[in-house]
């Protein structure tokens, strides 16, 4: 099974759907970011982007890649990734299906679909499956989270944020440091790095061709092949 493709499921719901536009052009404060955020929270409905991960063992070399397209809805929370490099996965479909619990893996080689109980795989990989954890920003009652600069992106501005684990709280066993480049208009993510605690990269997500509330089709989030043998764990 290609972990990396779990995980980017199981986290681009983290760094992506929960930001919403704050209105004018002047950088705001962090406290305002996250209070718009919060307000603007309940309009979104789903939401549609094509994502690309890359992964690194801490000593800088690269262990895995991947990109795809992922559809996410909030009422019926359900995520959908469909891979398309490397080409060795291409075309596989994860389904994640939190009102189930389970994850489905569609695997077109061999025509099979593996099954497995999300809370299971959470815990394997040491990651909280919550929909709500998973499409708002981090509280900064658990995370230090700074606001380090302003960054010019072609004709638009990003917000570059700096996010930490507050010690003493849940967010500290959250190791290292995360920053997010967030666009200034749509405040959603267009790339995310992760580092250890020693400072080496451990992973970077790119964001692009995002659209918010495209009123996703429930048959379309969970479509599988039905003649596809299916396998449960």
């Amino acid at each position: 099974m290609n972990w990396l493709a779990v995980k980017a499921c199981l986290v681009v719901l983290s760094l992506v759907v929960s930001l919403a536009p704050v209105p004018g052009e002047a950088a705001p404060s962090v406290e305002a970011l996250l209070a718009e955020a919060q307000d603007k929270w309940q309009e979104l409905v789903d939401i549609s982007l094509f994502l690309s991960v890359r992964q690194y063992d801490g000593q800088g070399s690269l262990t895995g890649e991947l990109s795809g397209r992922v559809w996410a809805s909030q009422p019926y929370r359900i995520m959908r990734l469909e891979v398309v490099e490397p080409d060795i996965l291409e075309d596989q479909v994860f389904v994640l299906n939190e009102v189930e619990q389970t994850l489905k893996i569609y695997m077109p080689v061999t025509e099979q679909i593996l099954v497995r109980n999300l809370e299971q795989v959470s815990q394997e990989q040491g990651l909280d499956v919550d929909f709500e954890r998973l499409t708002k920003l981090p509280s900064q009652d658990n995370f230090n989270i700074e606001l380090i600069r302003t960054e010019k992106a072609g004709e638009s501005n990003q917000y570059v944020l700096r996010v930490e684990g507050r010690e003493g709280t849940p967010g500290e066993e959250v190791p290292g440091v995360q920053y997010f480049w967030v666009d200034a208009v749509d405040l959603l993510p267009r790339r995310i790095e992760a580092y250890g605690e020693d400072g080496c990269l451990l992973g970077v997500l790119t964001i692009g061709d995002v659209a918010i509330n495209p009123n996703l089709a429930l048959e379309d989030l969970t479509y599988l092949p039905e003649d596809a043998q299916i396998i449960e764990q």
